[in-house]
């Protein structure tokens, strides 16, 4: 059982290395930025590869001083000591400023849990978190001559593999900051309040028409004409790409055996439902069929909400 364990984490860990080592490519950055990223849509990835600026990548950051413009740190570290690791970290001019020499900041993660029930928090406030991380770095120690008018919008793109739920599988949401005018009207622009953005990108089993999708299965099916069709024929990539495919057998196996236990705890939710139903209480049906008794208790709450 040991050796099955250390393998697991062997090829896990390698097959994260592979990850990164793909999406340290300007060109795949470069894609993914035009395909996700309002200031770079419409743009070829030709017109994007002269505004990236850095992909960094396991940069060591000692503390908050450390977090000055110039670091670009893959890790930040908070006053209070809270540490974040970035799986990317990016830099780029924004190509919608003009002369102006405006920096956008991204951090790419990449995710293989995603709901709630398996991380034990929503994914989305981490990827805000990150964000304001993010927004905050570009200070620095703040002091009486901190320059806010220097801050520069960040984003947090996450792109989602694994463990999600059907109805969101292929999906891209875009969480920004707008404006409610309550009462009146004010004139702010967006570049001084939409600071902050998260992208999630969700994968999924099924193929959808469009361009994210095709792009992203591409990388992780291993399929470099499907790659080479957005980045064009690059040597380097394909041979990234193609360290994929020893990875394929036991993805499809990691989501096959995904898909048996979500079929199975559907099952076992339409049991205790009907047990429930039957005037069974959380605690009998939790003990006599020896389920969680947090999963009965869902699953009453969300009979009782639909009530």
């Amino acid at each position: 059982m040991d050796e099955i364990l250390s393998k697991a984490i062997a090829d896990q860990e390698k097959y994260d290395r592979v990850v990164k080592e793909i999406f340290d490519k300007p060109k795949i950055v470069a894609t993914i930025l035009r395909l996700t990223v309002p200031e770079f849509q419409g743009m070829t990835v030709d017109e994007v590869l002269p505004y990236i600026l850095e992909i960094s990548d396991e940069v060591p950051v000692d503390d908050i001083s450390s977090a000055a413009l110039r670091n670009q740190p893959q890790e930040q570290t908070a006053l209070l000591g809270k540490i974040i690791t970035y799986d990317k970290h990016i830099k780029a001019r924004n190509p919608k400023a003009g002369e102006l020499n405006i920096t956008l900041y991204f951090d790419f993660e990449f995710q293989n849990e995603y709901r709630n029930s398996t991380l034990g928090y929503p994914l989305l406030k981490r990827g805000w978190f990150y964000a304001a991380r993010e927004l905050d770095s570009q200070l620095g120690v703040l002091t009486e001559d901190t320059k806010y008018s220097t801050l520069q919008k960040s984003y947090s793109i996450w792109i989602c593999n694994e463990d999600i739920p059907k109805e969101e599988q292929n999906s891209m949401t875009r969480y920004h900051i707008v404006k409610d005018d309550v009462i009146g009207h004010s004139e702010d622009v967006p570049e001084n309040y939409d600071l902050m953005e998260v992208i999630m990108i969700r994968r999924g089993d099924a193929e959808i028409d469009a361009e994210i999708f095709d792009f992203l299965n591409g990388i992780f099916k291993s399929e470099t004409d499907r790659v080479n069709k957005y980045t064009g024929n690059d040597p380097v990539i394909e041979e990234e790409v193609k360290k994929m495919g020893g990875f394929g057998a036991a993805l499809v196996e990691k989501a096959e055996t995904r898909a048996r236990a979500e079929g199975r705890e559907q099952r076992d939710r339409e049991k205790i439902e009907e047990m429930l139903r039957k005037g069974k209480t959380p605690e009998s049906i939790a003990d006599f069929c020896d389920y969680p008794l947090t999963l009965v208790k869902e699953v009453e709450n969300n009979m009782l909400s639909l009530a």
